[in-house]
């Protein structure tokens, strides 16, 4: 963007201005002119060039800086509203440089899909529209190619999703500085989605992130969107990353469930001022029988819980609970399958029940817990229990428990 700044140096040539020189100036400060003003009648050019020059090359230099700190055109368009317009943008100005004489904040805001509401406790389904509301302040620093600017907002900023954002995708979330303001966009689609082994790709035109000051910020020069904004060429290090998006399996559309349920997940995550992020999986058929193989708990793709963490930084526990009633030398497994079907991880709950004098009813606990991982990965709820044997469903009785921040 080209700023427009309509405040201009008057008679301000760098080799033959027609001005008096400075010590001539400097010498009518007492006594002359410089003190009293010109006398009626005709005034020397140079003398009345060098007093425009002296007020004109301030108010370009007020103007200049006014527009490079808010990133806006500083217009002189005559009336009152000019007036109002340009003491608005002084205050700014004046506000702005006093944020960026501090450190640089670390983003103080969190995304969510619910409006005001930082840390969701609801379920929030195929959400159109993500919001990054005041958490711990209301300032985000995005740098300018020289420095961190802590810039402020009001309210929630919203992020409108489209159909651009393609079904299972993930994208990055950025802020950038849209004519002195902050902005909410999000990036090009991370290059490998596959559970278990995502990447955001290297390179031009992918969403690499790189730290600047210790802030994560774009890698590569980038295009950004909002809704049917368009933000070209967004300079290296010019946006900085708030989070990432897990899009649904319909295009445009993000969801958090923290509700009871078969395929749970969370599909924002913050890489900054994390929360702890409960996923609670599970089926709420009231019971079944075992298939004497190792499969998805009841033969069901759905009994599995999605993670989701944008930097492979967060660490992830599952507890899996299960009730059971058997018969006589009934065999019973339990565990976590880590985006596997066939695979047990972690610590497995395992019974065999005598051939006499065993419970009708009994419980079984299983635990697994996983290294930092980036990405989606599927924790799938497994079991392999003998043909005959019966597993209770529903909420009381059958729960994977996931628990990471994000």
């Amino acid at each position: 963007m080209t700023l427009q700044i309509d405040f201009l140096p008057f008679a301000n040539d760098a080799t033959s201005p027609n001005v008096v020189s400075q010590a001539t100036w400097a010498a009518q400060a007492a006594g002359g002119y410089v003190q009293y003003g010109f006398s009626s009648g005709l005034a020397a050019s140079n003398a009345c060039n060098k007093a425009w020059r002296q007020s004109s090359v301030m108010t370009a230099a007020l103007a200049n800086l006014m527009g490079n700190t808010l990133n806006q055109n500083v217009l002189d368009s005559g009336g009152a509203s000019s007036v109002s317009t340009l003491q608005t943008q002084l205050t700014n100005t004046i506000q702005a440089l006093a944020l960026i004489s501090q450190p640089a904040f670390i983003p103080q805001g969190r995304l969510t899909p619910t409006t005001t509401t930082p840390v969701i406790v609801a379920d929030a389904i195929s959400a159109t529209s993500i919001f990054y509301t005041p958490y711990e302040g209301n300032s985000v620093p995005v740098y300018n190619g020289t420095s961190f600017l802590n810039l402020t907002f009001a309210s929630d900023l919203a992020l409108t999703l489209t159909s651009a954002l393609t079904a299972s995708s993930i994208v990055d979330v950025f802020a950038i500085n849209a004519s002195g303001s902050p902005a909410l966009a999000w990036g090009p689609a991370w290059s490998v989605v596959t559970p278990g082994s995502c990447a955001r790709g290297t390179g031009a035109g992918t969403t690499a992130l790189a730290r600047l000051n210790g802030l994560w910020t774009n890698a590569n020069t980038m295009t950004l969107y909002n809704g049917a904004t368009t933000f070209t060429g967004v300079p290296v290090n010019q946006a900085t990353y708030l989070g990432s998006l897990a899009v649904d399996g319909t295009a445009g559309q993000v969801s958090c469930t923290v509700g009871y349920g078969q395929g749970r997940k969370f599909g924002v995550w913050n890489a900054y001022h994390r929360q702890p992020i409960i996923l609670s999986a599970g089926d709420n058929t009231a019971s079944w029988t075992g298939s004497g193989a190792l499969r998805m708990m009841n033969g069901a793709s759905g009994n599995s819980a999605q993670i989701f963490c944008g930097l492979p930084e967060e660490w992830t526990a599952a507890t899996q609970y299960n009730k059971i009633a058997g018969s006589a030398s009934a065999t019973f497994v339990f565990g976590v399958g880590l985006n596997s079907s066939s695979s047990i991880q972690g610590q497995s709950g395992a019974k065999s029940l005598p051939a006499s004098n065993y419970n009708t009813l009994d419980e079984i606990w299983s635990y697994a817990s996983f290294t930092p991982m980036l990405g989606v990965n599927m924790l799938n709820m497994l079991e392999n229990n003998s043909s005959g044997a019966t597993s209770y469903g529903t909420s009381g009785n059958n729960v994977l428990t996931v628990a990471y921040r994000g």
